[in-house]
């Protein structure tokens, strides 16, 4: 049976905010697209394409999420404006031609759609780093990180519009590299698509972080940025908290918030020069050990 001739199943989906919640008809979920292009890697973004009017809004208008559109600008990155959530792209692989009425192509990131278990996805790849033109990775110009690593490496990073951009000193992101690197499933960093690493802020100078929309949810202990341009998630900051704020947290998010408050936790997807693949990237279920409050709208 092909894909085309699968039943269908309807899927609900959403951004972590709940401004926009979609509805989506497609065959049962098994695997998704993998492009490997910067701005899907950037946004861990995983693919399926319903066919055009399988795909429905029940809340939040499409043409008010934030649109994003590079290149020869014939595909548009949608992502919630208060949140980051990367809903879906709309447009066209190759440009249409003069007189041509298609619709253009709808794709869904999965990773907003609920209760889906991305991990135990098949992922189907696609050399979407191929389509030219070639992407040139922003220069960072600032200062570098204070810190003394022996042995450390410098990294930069960027969104991939460019108008924020980082510097990261660390010991070398490779096989060898023992400290922690996680990608969390729960409720925000799912939607997300990040993989977490965990440097002392004296590891980390940020430029054009101005840009950056900061999104608090929860307790408020860390806001989850991302570029209001581009919309790829950058780092989870610790929030200011006073001692009396942080005494009233319930005990194991203190213990959370006191162990990364003096941290800038970054997202290993940003970087260049780091093979995703050679990381000890651990899998991390965030969404029962925080006792996830968060309910699916």
């Amino acid at each position: 049976m092909t894909e085309q001739a699968q039943p269908l199943k309807t899927y609900r989906g959403n951004c972590h905010c709940a401004a926009y919640i979609f509805e989506v008809k497609l065959p049962e979920i098994k695997s998704a697209v993998q492009c490997n292009c910067v701005i899907c890697s950037k946004k861990g973004a995983l693919w399926q394409v319903p066919a055009h009017d399988n795909l429905t809004f029940v809340k939040g208008d499409m043409d008010t999420l934030s649109s994003y559109s590079f290149g020869g600008k014939i595909m548009n990155h949608k992502f919630c404006p208060h949140c980051g959530t990367n809903l879906m792209c709309m447009g066209y692989m190759s440009p249409p031609k003069p007189g041509d009425e298609t619709p253009p192509q709808m794709i869904v990131n999965v990773r907003a759609i609920q209760n889906l278990n991305v991990w135990s996805l098949e992922l189907r790849p696609i050399d979407g780093a191929a389509i030219p033109p070639t992407y040139e990775p922003p220069k960072f110009t600032g200062p570098e990180p204070s810190a003394d690593i022996e042995g450390g490496k410098t990294y930069n990073g960027s969104c991939h519009c460019g108008v924020v951009k980082l510097a990261l000193k660390t010991k070398p992101l490779d096989k060898d590299f023992d400290a922690n690197i996680a990608e969390c499933n729960c409720s925000i960093c799912g939607r997300l698509g990040c993989i977490w690493i965990y440097p002392n802020a004296d590891q980390v100078v940020f430029e054009g972080d101005e840009n950056l929309t900061i999104y608090k949810m929860g307790l408020g202990m860390y806001g989850k940025s991302f570029c209001k341009i581009c919309g790829v998630p950058i780092h989870n900051r610790p929030e200011t908290l006073t001692e009396e704020q942080i005494a009233a947290l319930p005990e194991e998010p203190r213990k959370w918030f006191t162990w990364g408050k003096n941290m800038s936790i970054i997202n290993v997807r940003v970087l260049e020069g780091v093979d995703l693949k050679e990381l000890n990237v651990k899998q991390m279920d965030g969404w029962n050990a925080a006792k996830q409050s968060y309910v699916n709208p």
